[in-house]
């Protein structure tokens, strides 16, 4: 039964997890949403893309079908079915998943004769650590948003050492909370149906049944999330969608459009122009987090060379102010500068460049020309370069509903309506 104490506890993480995008002088937009190890939440907007769940199942040598899938059509005037009453071997293993919206990432069974307590969980969590570090390159350095339940292994001081020493955030899940687990809602319920009625001889045969049948998951199946495409059909402006949403993602409260196709370069006023079409700017990474998104998902389109960003000190000189007319008013962000090729030469001189280009290959920004000079534009001695736009997201009209509905209320406070 759920005490008072329990209800207030899945108020408190509900409302934790529906305060996004507060927008603070133009600061990027943030979504308190994890727990650290400390306990403290932590800003983290790309939840489900950092996001891993993981429970344990007992799986038996022989499982007998459910009530549900042993049911038969039959007429109304047929004789009752007889059934044989099965029982389950008492021989069993355990699985542990480990897995997210691209699929499975650690399969661990248990063999008979074991059990899982804190010591055998944290020699999972190593075998996970290991199992992202290849199957999921940079998940590591983004920051991992691990799942799991309440379970005794799970809560222990020594898992919670492990978890806070790998800097490992921690997305709670109420205490007696009626709500399935994701595992027991999404993943076991098809296992369970899968090996319902049948019959093992050996561990070993249940083990490579086991294996098989999560090998052979199809992709789509662990779709249960949204994808960038999908965010971005239903939250982006129209106009800015055209035929490919591959290069369109929805970051907190902005939708971002990478103008990286051959043949796609502009000047930096172009690409401003092009931007603002829409009611757009040029990308304002403002904060770590942003820049560090813009970064890896410029490397997985595999860009190399800078791309123009919302930034420029073309009215006063090392006065540099964003797109939106904002001033850069953080200092550490003069550490994003390339000391030896940006704001500053090595030997102390000013270069003559205005505009700012991102570089995903140093993580560094870059001061590059960009000032409308043709003789230097007909000369080859400014560049048109790659660009990235940022958009608000919106709803619209038609998708309100649905759009409302597959984020629970969670995004709606940095939706604008369609006429902006």
């Amino acid at each position: 039964m759920l005490t008072e104490d329990h209800k207030l506890q899945r108020v408190e993480i509900s409302q934790r997890l529906l305060q996004r995008c507060q927008q603070d002088n133009g600061d990027e937009d943030t979504t308190h949403i994890g727990v650290g190890p400390g306990g403290d939440f932590q800003a983290n907007n790309n939840l489900f893309d950092n996001l891993i769940t993981g429970d344990e199942t007992w799986v038996h040598l022989n499982s007998p079908e459910t009530r549900r899938d042993s049911m038969t059509w039959k007429h109304p005037s047929s004789p009752v079915t007889k059934k044989f009453k099965v029982q389950r071997f008492a021989a069993k293993v355990m699985v542990t998943v480990f897995w997210d919206a691209k699929g499975v990432i650690l399969l661990d069974i248990l063999p008979q004769g074991q059990c899982i307590n804190a010591a055998r969980y944290c020699s999972t969590l190593d075998r996970l650590k290991e199992a992202i570090r290849r199957k999921r390159p940079g998940l590591l350095r983004r920051g991992v948003v691990l799942q799991h339940d309440n379970t005794t292994p799970h809560s222990a001081n020594l898992t919670q050492q492990w978890l806070q020493r790998y800097g490992w955030e921690i997305l709670p899940y109420p205490t007696h909370s009626p709500d399935l687990a994701p595992s027991d809602f999404h993943l076991f319920g098809p296992l369970k149906r899968h090996f319902g009625g049948m019959a093992f001889e050996t561990e070993d045969d249940l083990i490579s049944e086991l294996r098989n049948w999560f090998d052979n998951l199809d992709v789509d199946f662990f779709r249960v999330v949204p994808s960038y495409a999908d965010r971005a059909a239903n939250l982006c402006p129209e106009d800015i969608i055209g035929t490919d949403t591959n290069k369109i993602k929805v970051y907190g409260c902005k939708c971002y459009k990478f103008v990286i196709d051959s043949g796609s370069e502009k000047q930096y006023w172009e690409a401003q122009e092009e931007c603002e079409k829409n009611k757009g700017n040029l990308a304002m990474p403002k904060t770590e987090r942003l820049n560090q998104f813009l970064v890896d998902s410029l490397l997985a389109y595999d860009v190399q060379e800078e791309v123009f960003i919302g930034l420029d000190d073309m009215k006063k000189e090392k006065t540099f102010r964003w797109a939106d007319g904002s001033e850069l008013m953080v200092p550490g962000f003069y550490e994003n500068f390339d000391k030896g090729a940006g704001i500053f030469r090595t030997d102390g001189s000013r270069r003559s460049k205005d505009c700012v280009g991102l570089n995903p290959v140093t993580n560094t920004w870059i001061d590059v020309d960009c000032r409308r000079n043709l003789v230097q534009i007909m000369f080859g001695y400014k560049k048109p370069r790659h660009f990235i736009c940022e958009y608000h997201t919106i709803i619209k009209e038609r998708d309100k509903t649905a759009a409302v509905n597959e984020y629970a209320g969670s995004i709606h406070k940095c939706l604008i309506p369609l006429n902006f």
